[in-house]
């Protein structure tokens, strides 16, 4: 019997309720640890290296919930709405400590004019997709070079792109790249652009979720483009 889709997704839903609970308790114990007077250098640094490894449960306990609502079909829940200054600073902020692991640093270059238009969407899926491109850069980047984070207004668009000097994905190779099954058979070849915890998807399927998309840029580099409809 094939197991019904619906089922699955609420099935792994709970699966990441309930992982929650246990992360969290993991990240405030070393958040106190790490601010606790006294501490060693060697244990300073073990204490980071354990931060990064719960952001990164953390990242991958959310894109099981994108899963889940892929599953059952449901949409993104109403939310915050954001403008583009303020959506690109939030999620660069919460990959800091991912760039500092990888060695790569994030650029962010957003004109003023660009960064106070207001997005025409709601929720935390313009969040999860921006954060799953740039997680992809870093895990992809060489170390030592960077990963660029810009932004444009188009006609009733913002288009926030992320760049990095990593393998490219080619537009003609786009729709297979961003699905399920082109996830797994790069996962299972190790070439490509495999995204922690189904990354890519995960990017859009939470685009898509909110009204926005997510397309692959001009070259040379490897260029991701999260287009969002704008509320100007």
């Amino acid at each position: 019997m094939k197991p019904d889709p619906e089922l699955v997704g609420e099935l792994l839903g709970l699966f990441a309720h309930d992982l929650r609970n246990p992360l969290s308790a993991l990240q405030s114990n070393a958040s106190f640890l790490e601010s606790t007077p006294g501490i060693d250098q060697d244990s300073l640094e073990a204490i980071a290296d354990l931060l990064v490894a719960c952001d990164g449960l953390a990242h991958i306990i959310d894109n099981l919930d994108v899963l889940s609502r892929s599953l059952k079909g449901g949409g993104e829940a109403s939310g915050r709405r954001f403008t583009t200054a303020a959506l690109v600073r939030e999620v660069s902020e919460k990959s800091q400590r991912l760039s500092q692991s990888h060695g790569v640093p994030i650029a962010v270059n957003v004109a003023a004019d660009v960064g106070g238009l207001e997005l025409a969407t709601a929720g935390d899926g313009l969040a999860r997709a921006l954060g799953n491109l740039i997680a992809n850069a870093l895990q992809h980047a060489p170390h030592g070079t960077g990963v660029e984070v810009s932004a444009e207004q188009r006609p009733g668009e913002v288009a926030i792109s992320i760049r990095d000097k990593g393998v490219r994905i080619e537009p003609e190779a786009a729709d297979e790249a961003f699905s399920l099954k082109g996830q797994i058979s790069v996962k299972a070849s190790g070439m490509g652009r495999y995204g922690r915890g189904l990354g890519l998807f995960a990017a859009s399927a939470s685009a898509a979720a909110v009204g926005a998309r997510v397309e692959i840029g001009a070259g040379p580099e490897n260029h991701f483009v999260l287009v969002c409809p704008s509320a100007d």
